[in-house]
């Protein structure tokens, strides 16, 4: 069931979605 999961389009866009939010998310509040 999982390996299905993880090879779906949909799993592919949400973790580029996550890469994208914490770049984001760092570059608004970049470690000091």
């Amino acid at each position: 069931m999982y390996h299905e999961w993880y090879n779906s389009d949909d799993y592919a866009e949400l973790k580029a979605l996550r890469l994208a939010a914490a770049s984001v998310k760092g570059s608004l509040a970049p470690n000091s």
